[in-house]
């Protein structure tokens, strides 16, 4: 069972993906590796749900770890990952590709997100966007202590991560994001 920031850390880094709280086989589940146990219902009512929520916002805090619905879910991936994540998101004709399937509204919001970061916009083409996987999406402490969500194209998240995506084509990169999914279906 995880206890600490230390070994939550860890094991985003030993298994490179980790989702929250979704059962993908051959993927660790985080609320389950906190509990030691599966957790039937929602985790936020379990007696370790304020552990559970302290060590995942740790996670997402720690610099060290990227949190994004790949899955469809909640889920965190380790730094090492990154380039061979930004290798897909930044391929232009994988970037063309998605954005054709998006609608009009979530379009012209990817659009927007390109040239300069969003807080506070329409639900149905934020979750679209970030179903899509366009852009970086994280949940924000707004001045008035609601939370939205921030979009940001990948291009200023790898600048201000100081990251850069790695030299592959596109086919080995979703080839070593696919390995490192263990095979589960993801949302690329």
């Amino acid at each position: 069972m995880i206890k600490t920031p230390a070994k939550a850390l860890a094991l985003v880094k030993r298994a490179g993906l980790v989702t929250l709280a979704a059962r993908i086989e051959g993927v660790p589940c985080f609320v389950e590796e906190v509990v030691g146990e599966p957790v039937r219902g929602s985790w936020w009512g379990h007696p370790k749900g304020k552990l559970i929520f302290s060590l995942a916002e740790g996670l997402e805090d720690s610099g060290e770890v990227l949190t994004l619905k790949l899955f469809g879910k909640a889920t965190f991936m380790h730094r090492a990952l990154w380039p061979v994540w930004l290798a897909v998101v930044l391929d232009e004709g994988w970037r063309e590709a998605r954005g054709r399937a998006l609608g009009a509204a979530a379009r012209a919001l990817w659009k927007k997100v390109e040239r300069a970061s969003l807080r506070g916009e329409a639900p149905a083409p934020v979750k679209a966007l970030e179903a899509s996987l366009l852009v970086h999406v994280a949940s924000e402490h707004t001045e008035k202590g609601r939370h939205e969500k921030r979009l940001t194209s990948w291009g200023h998240w790898a600048k201000a991560q100081q990251v850069s995506p790695a030299v592959l084509d596109l086919d080995a990169a979703l080839e070593k994001l696919k390995r490192a999914a263990r095979g589960a279906a993801t949302g690329l």
